[in-house]
């Protein structure tokens, strides 16, 4: 079983996806990735690219707000550095 790092009771990209009453595949499917990326996206233990960012915004619906709080809640590590 995964370990839940600190916070994740409040996981908002969890929560997200199942507002939407969506699956992990489900989605991962929808944003073209999968679904152990998405995994380990919900568990915050491989960053992601602003292109990856804009398709799950783009997916779920997020509003601007929701994806800022998004951020908040991951960090700035979220995103893979620039090559």
């Amino acid at each position: 079983m995964p370990r839940k790092r600190e916070g994740d009771n409040n996981n908002l990209l969890r929560s997200f996806r199942a507002l939407r009453n969506k699956t992990q595949q489900e989605i991962s499917d929808a944003v073209g990735v999968s679904r152990t990326l998405w995994s380990a996206w919900e568990g915050r233990t491989r960053p992601m690219s602003l292109a990856h960012l804009n398709k799950i915004k783009e997916v779920l619906e997020l509003t601007g707000d929701q994806i800022l709080d998004l951020i908040e809640w991951w960090g700035l590590s979220c995103f893979d550095e620039p090559t």
